[in-house]
Formats: C-alpha cells, sequence, structure tokens
C-alpha cells in the first residue's frame, strides 16, 4: 500500500488528526503533503516496545527531517506536538483543529486546478532522486519533461497565461 502511495503520479495528501504513531506515521510519510490540526501528535514508539522499525519507514522519516531527527525521533521513542513537528519538516502546515478540513479542501482544490501532467512529471522526478537503488534516470526524467513540453494542457496554460485567465488543464 505504502508503495502505491508513494508511486502515483498523483499528488498525495495526508491530513493528520488526533495521533499519528508509528505505522500511521509510516503512511502519513508516503505522502507528499502532510498537514494536521494543533492537537496532533506524532512518534514513532519502536524504542519503547521492542520493535525494529521497517526500512522503508525510517528511508521515508530520513528524507523528511533528516539525520539528527531522525536518530532522535526512533532513539526516544516520544511524541511530538504539531509545532514541534512543523518545526522539524515532518508536516507542512499546522491548522486550528476546527479548521482542519476546509482548509485542506482548499490545498486539495488548488491541486485539482493544476496541471495533472506537470504534477506527474514532479513525482516522477523526485521519485528518481530518492529511489532506494541506483542513480536516477535521467533519460526517464527527461522523457517525463518532454511529454509535459509535448502536452496539450502546456498550450493551454500558456494561452491561458496570455489571456490573463485560468486554465483548464485535461491531463492530455
Amino acid at each position: 500500500m505504502l508503495h502505491s502511495i508513494q508511486g502515483s503520479l498523483k499528488p498525495s495528501v495526508a491530513m493528520i488528526h488526533g495521533f499519528c504513531m508509528g505505522g500511521g506515521l509510516e503512511v502519513a510519510l508516503a505522502c507528499d503533503l502532510r498537514y494536521c490540526g494543533e492537537s496532533a501528535q506524532f512518534g514513532i514508539p519502536a524504542a519503547k516496545l521492542g520493535l525494529a522499525y521497517n526500512v522503508e519507514g525510517h528511508k521515508r522519516l530520513l528524507e523528511t527531517v533528516g539525520h539528527a531527527r531522525t536518530r532522535e525521533i526512533m532513539f526516544l521513542g516520544r511524541r511530538y506536538s504539531a509545532a514541534e513537528s512543523l518545526a522539524m519538516g515532518l508536516v507542512h502546515q499546522v491548522f486550528p483543529d476546527a479548521e482542519l478540513e476546509s482548509s485542506v479542501g482548499k490545498i486539495l482544490q488548488t491541486l485539482c486546478e493544476n496541471a495533472p501532467l506537470s504534477l506527474a512529471n514532479t513525482k516522477t522526478i523526485l521519485e528518481e532522486y530518492v529511489k532506494s537503488s541506483g542513480a536516477p534516470d535521467a533519460g526517464r526524467m527527461r522523457a517525463a519533461i518532454e511529454h509535459c513540453a509535448k502536452s496539450e494542457d502546456y498550450k493551454e496554460g500558456r494561452r491561458a497565461f496570455m489571456e490573463k485567465r485560468k486554465p483548464r488543464f485535461e491531463g492530455k
């Protein structure tokens, strides 16, 4: 499941209420964007439970918050507040609990208005840079860029810009 979230060519968004611990945090880390309410708490309590957290979970955490923070999170097994999680880059933004759903809804609306091929191109390139083995596939990245440059969406985006209107992308 986590590979399908991270590997999707569409951006994935985690909206986090309350506790996001262990496996729940791993699911959130597989998402491209993470937003939470101010009462959210995060952590990986594996060290307190005698568990060995899985390899992919370590990798995603390391890519997200860096070596020093990953060590702290894994070694201490403590809970982190929404504000602490924002400061370390674990989440992108914290909203008042009562406004979380409407705020994330606005973010989703913005995503839906953007060109799907551009979003897919960005995901392809970013995933090439963080894949677990081998060098990034430059040919695959160039092909994604060329596909975008030749698309009807790119033509529509340029036309809309020149006509000072919102583009209507169709993913073609």
